[in-house]
């Protein structure tokens, strides 16, 4: 049986030993539902619509491009100068890849960043079906994330938007911060921000930069209003919070979830 081994490049934007390491997605395939990419070419959008194994919404003039030039890949989510655009990719339209399940391990990371921390909304992880549409991820008022199930780090753009959170909920409940100000951003800055669940202690822990999260609460499936068994798929995406263009560029976005 191949070995997979996991270390950073020079530039961090390989995938963390610490959330990937020993779950075996390489080795046993059949087991999991995978989606990775690290957007080397491909994903060109000035248009909703779908590309290869990418959903794109896009606002008015918005934008979504590969680009290329830069090492081992990324995608810019860029937005018009127009107040309350909100683009973003997802991992499907309408079909859901994930779910957390009982003795089912399932990981998420994505590295990423900003040209922006004023007044502009952002948000990386998993959220329900469908969301891939107008306020699918924030409202216009953008002072806390849509009324959706998600497991993700956000950002809110009512204020100045450097505070990443790590939370949680099940649409119709009140959301849950499972640790506020879990990083900070710093605008041209990539980060990484992934998740974990670990069916043996029946946790899931929030990383970043591939280091759990110091201080964060304790989550577990059955917590209320936790989203367990929840169909939800990958989102990576921002909203404007005023009239000036603002860019997401992904690096790389991952998740798999056990299936048997």
């Amino acid at each position: 049986m191949p070995v997979v081994r996991y270390g950073d490049y020079a530039d961090g934007a390989d995938y963390s030993p610490r959330i990937w390491g020993h779950l075996g997605v390489e080795n046993n395939p059949d087991r999991w539902n995978e989606i990775k990419d690290h957007f080397a070419a491909g994903l060109d959008l000035a248009a909703s619509g779908s590309q290869g194994k990418w959903y794109g919404f896009i606002d008015t003039s918005d934008t979504i491009k590969t680009e290329e030039a830069q090492k081992n890949g990324a995608v810019v989510i860029a937005t018009h100068a127009t107040d309350n655009n909100g683009p973003c990719i997802a991992g499907s339209v309408t079909g859901a890849n994930f779910a957390f399940q009982s003795g089912l391990p399932l990981a998420f990371e994505a590295r990423w960043e900003v040209d922006s921390i004023a007044t502009v909304s952002y948000f990386v992880g998993l959220a329900e079906e469908a969301r891939a549409v107008d306020n699918g991820l924030f409202p216009d008022t953008q002072t806390a994330v849509a009324d959706i199930d998600y497991v993700a780090f956000s950002v809110l753009g009512d204020t100045a938007a450097s505070t990443v959170n790590f939370g949680y909920t099940t649409s119709g409940s009140t959301d849950v911060v499972a640790k506020a100000a879990a990083h900070t951003l710093v605008a041209g800055t990539y980060v990484k921000t992934g998740f974990r669940y670990d069916p043996y202690w029946d946790k899931i822990i929030a990383y970043v930069n591939g280091v759990p999260v110091a201080g964060q609460t304790t989550v577990r499936r059955g917590t209320t209003t936790f989203p367990d068994g929840e169909e939800m798929t990958v989102y990576a995406g921002l909203k404007n919070g005023s009239g000036a263009a603002r860019e997401m560029t992904v690096c790389f976005m991952r998740c798999a979830c056990a299936i048997w």
